[in-house]
């Protein structure tokens, strides 16, 4: 028994001090400046089935098989009941993802700035706690209203916990006609976990990660939307998408 004790409190020390020889740091370059290929900002290329049109209607969560390069990455749909603005609100308020994404402690814009193709490269240092594991990383999110995208890829200019993140969102409003205050949302990742982490929060920012993502969306911009049409109040409730506009 007390070896056991022993051993846990020996793997307990090598992670807290792996971790803090790994810690992110702003002022320090990554170990690498790009591992997996960044999405493109495009509408996703991909046909849906009956089937999966079927469950969207039923409000489910869809999976879908994204082609990128040579090889294939998952992809999430659904459908949201609010505007295409009110999820891109939801999705670019940043600051607020400590409210409203389970898991993030901390989250900041370090860097916003408007391109000259109304363009927007946005800068984010984040800061999960995940089953008592802290991991910080850095964000660097570009922006493309035009095009109803967001890509995203490691801030390369900044050391992060993770070992590379590459991200999409896509909105469109929603293909049926009599839904003229519905979206369908778009959403897939690739992620590498730092080594050190245990196996555990691995598994969550891998797999479970990506189905919470839309959930969390779905859930704000909803409430959102009802609130606006409950207060009949317009896009002044839109402050994240205001704040970049306003660049």
């Amino acid at each position: 028994m007390k070896m056991s004790y022993f051993c846990y409190a020996i793997l307990i020390y090598l992670y807290l001090f792996c971790n803090e020889c790994d810690a992110a740091n702003k002022n320090k370059p990554h170990k690498h400046q790009g591992s997996l290929e960044p999405y493109k900002s495009e509408k996703p290329k991909i046909t849906l089935t009956s089937k999966q049109l079927s469950d969207l209607l039923a409000g489910k969560l869809v999976k879908e098989q994204l082609l990128q390069g040579g090889g294939g990455r998952a992809m999430v749909i659904q459908d949201v009941h609010a505007p295409c603005d009110v999820v891109w609100d939801r999705i670019l308020d940043f600051p607020s993802y400590p409210k409203m994404v389970p898991k993030v402690a901390q989250c900041e814009n370090y860097v916003v700035e408007k391109g000259k193709n109304e363009d927007y490269k946005i800068c984010t240092r984040m800061r999960l706690s995940v089953f008592g594991v802290k991991i910080e990383y850095f964000i660097r999110h570009c922006y493309f209203p035009r095009l109803s995208t967001c890509t995203w890829t490691l801030d390369y200019d900044c050391s992060s916990d993770l070992d590379e993140s590459v991200g999409y969102w896509y909105v469109e409003p929603h293909p049926d006609p009599t839904k003229p205050d519905w979206s369908r949302v778009y959403y897939s990742v690739a992620m590498v976990p730092p080594s050190w982490i245990p196996g555990i929060v691995k598994a969550f920012l891998t797999k479970q990660a990506l189905t919470q993502a839309t959930a969390w969306v779905k859930e704000n911009a909803e409430k959102m939307h009802e609130n606006m049409v409950k207060d009949k109040k317009t896009t002044k409730m839109l402050n994240a998408l205001r704040q970049y506009k306003e660049l």
